[in-house]
């Protein structure tokens, strides 16, 4: 063993060296906190630069900013209020022109007079009696009357939805629906009326030697009617309203199902309507439906009917029971059946009307759930379409109202929007919806004129009446709507897209204000990175609800042209606009990541009007075509643009 001696040697040196990898590590780490010291100092100090020259950049984007604003004030007002002039002095030539036009019905911005004509209507006596029928052209007349009212009532609501639609105020769009609702529940009042009345008098309607009863078709405009009961056969393979284009029969097997019990005084009334009753029933619940009815409303009930009259001598014995003056339904099935095998699906068929694009194979028929007020795509199914004759039919469970219904954001994300100008009072609006590579695929074209519009694509004849005749912008896009083109929709809708979160509507109307200014002079068009849509990475769209990116033509249409102005693909510049900031961004369309930072030369201005000024190297020429553009088809682009929310649901 080594002497004591030799390990206190050993022990020392160890300490030594030790204490020497101790002094050379304390220097290292006073070293490396120097250096880390004089890396954060500087890092400070930068930092500090870099926040005093962003607060002085605040400062004078501030400055500039408020500069602007002080300047832009008088040319806003100015131009506000000689656009306030131009419709002022355009809805008095339209009052004028429409002076000839003669009509009894109620002023539709009257609630006493609307009010006075559905108490008339509801006062009026047209019963069947023991000595005569009823006359049913007075009832498919008032009918008549009351869905021309209706069709005023739209057309005066669609001016409250532009007005809810632009944030100027809500209480039009209530008055309305208040007075449609009241319209649409007297017609199927007077409907159940009629309808109970001429089943308490079906004797006068059915030959008691014959036992096939009834099958009354009557229509007009708007309604198609049909009436089947006093069938005393205890079978039947069918029910056909030839004269309507309808038939209910059974979807398996020779004869209808045994629960809908036809032989015990029952009867089928079918009404086909040409407008929609039941959405606005919905009218006081939270916005927002997942589907939407389309101008076709179907209503199939089975209804209950008194037995027929006895005759004693010369006197006729009726039964008079609350069947008399009300309508008895039976659901279909029926809520207590235990005969599952009884009550077999139906097939239903009737003719589509006119008017409604099929971008399906077929069209989809829902039903209205009356407890959640909603068109629901449930209880239906197997459709079929047949081109040349224009008929559906499909097999459903239920009975009850139905609708050939669409998926409300059938068309949304927007694929691409455009605004194409023409010549000084004329644009081209495109909306591309959501690209699928099916045959729903579609590319809707309008053409607005001066305050006006009219569908130019798809060529479709359905939508023939959309391009022979102007519109509203807000009338059109209704009407397109009932067609089968809805791109008018509310926040609530929007849970019902899972791709789109809705833009700030301040922002959104402060930009399609500022579009609208020089929608004749430069195309403008949508950007890729404005929206989210699936599989993109976060980042690479512009960020938050409060801005948006949207494109602008680098050339711009002389005043007089009349040839479309057609930028080529790499001459357009994208603005992110935002609440009171708008730039020209170094985005590029084919880069997949968006650099909204703003532009090298450019700035951050108030406005567009600003912004174009700023960049023109004539600055007068920008105010001289802003001040000179046509102020009625300002007023349709940003009505337009304000329904469809491009900015939004593109």
């Amino acid at each position: 063993m080594p002497s004591k001696a030799k390990q206190q040697k050993k022990l020392e040196e160890d300490m030594k060296r030790q204490e020497e990898l101790a002094k050379k590590a304390q220097e290292a780490a006073d070293k490396l906190f120097k250096q880390h010291e004089r890396e954060r100092v500087q890092s400070e100090k930068t930092d500090k630069v870099k926040r005093e020259s962003e607060q002085h950049t605040r400062l004078l984007e501030r400055d500039r900013l408020t500069r602007e604003q002080q300047q832009y004030k008088p040319i806003g007002a100015d131009k506000n209020h000689r656009l306030m002039l131009a419709l002022r002095e355009f809805e008095k030539h339209k009052e004028w022109s429409n002076i000839v036009v003669d009509s009894w019905l109620p002023n539709v911005n009257s609630e006493a007079d609307i009010n006075d004509f559905l108490s008339n209507w509801e006062e009026e006596n047209n019963d069947a009696g023991e000595d005569s029928k009823r006359n049913l052209d007075i009832d498919f007349a008032n009918i008549l009357d009351a869905y021309q009212l209706i069709q005023n009532i739209l057309a005066e609501q669609d001016k409250a939805v532009v007005a809810e639609m632009t944030g100027k105020g809500s209480a039009g769009v209530a008055f309305h629906t208040k007075s449609l609702l009241g319209v649409y529940n007297m017609i199927l009042q007077k409907l159940d009326q009629m309808t109970a009345n001429m089943l308490q008098f079906l004797d006068k309607y059915v030959d008691q030697d014959e036992e096939q009863g009834i099958t009354l078709c009557k229509e007009n405009a708007a309604l198609q009617y049909g009436l089947w009961a006093g069938d005393r056969r205890p079978r039947h393979r069918g029910i056909d309203y030839r004269e309507l284009g309808m038939s209910i029969g059974p979807k398996e097997g020779a004869y209808v199902p045994k629960a809908l019990d036809l032989v015990k005084e029952r009867g089928i009334r079918v009404m086909q309507m040409n407008f929609d009753p039941m959405t606005i029933q919905a009218y006081n619940q939270e916005p927002g439906s997942q589907y939407h009815a389309l101008g076709c409303v179907l209503f199939i009930e089975v209804l209950q009917y008194p037995k027929l009259p006895c005759q004693v001598k010369e006197w006729t014995l009726r039964h008079e029971t609350s069947l008399a003056h009300g309508l008895q339904r039976h659901p279909y099935p029926p809520a207590q059946t235990t005969d599952l095998d009884g009550a077999k699906p139906l097939k239903v068929s009737f003719v589509v009307p006119p008017n409604i694009v099929v971008r399906h194979l077929a069209p989809f028929v829902g039903i209205w759930n009356t407890e959640l007020k909603a068109w629901q795509m449930q209880g239906t199914t197997d459709f079929d379409f047949k081109k040349d004759t224009r008929t559906v039919s499909f097999g459903t469970q239920h009975l009850a109202c139905m609708a050939i219904i669409q998926e409300k954001g059938f068309d949304v994300p927007y694929e691409e929007w455009s605004l194409t100008p023409l010549s000084d009072n004329e644009i081209m609006y495109t909306i591309e919806g959501r690209r699928r590579g099916e045959i729903s695929d579609r590319e809707v074209q309008i053409l607005i004129r001066d305050n006006m519009c009219k569908v130019v694509a798809p060529d479709e004849p359905e939508l023939d009446p959309l391009r022979d005749n102007w519109h509203t912008p807000a009338t059109l896009m209704r009407k397109l709507s009932d067609s089968g083109y809805n791109f008018v929709f509310s926040d609530g809708d929007a849970a019902y897209f899972p791709d789109v979160l809705p833009k700030s509507r301040k922002m959104e109307l402060l930009a399609y204000e500022d579009i609208a200014n020089f929608c004749s002079v430069h195309a403008f068009c949508s950007s890729r990175h404005n929206a989210a849509r699936p599989g993109l990475q976060p980042g690479i769209t512009c960020e938050g609800p409060t801005e948006s990116l949207f494109r602008i033509s680098h050339d711009t249409r002389q005043q007089g042209s009349t040839t479309a102005l057609k930028p080529e693909p790499h001459k357009w510049n994208t603005i992110r606009y935002g609440i009171g900031r708008c730039a020209v961004t170094q985005c590029d369309e084919r880069s997949e990541v968006a650099n909204i930072q703003i532009a090298e030369g450019h700035e951050s201005h108030i406005n567009l009007y600003m912004c174009l000024s700023a960049s023109s190297e004539d600055p007068d020429e920008v105010r001289r075509r802003y001040d000179n553009s046509c102020l009625l088809l300002h007023s349709a682009v940003y009505e337009i643009l304000a329904l469809t929310r491009p900015l939004s649901f593109g």
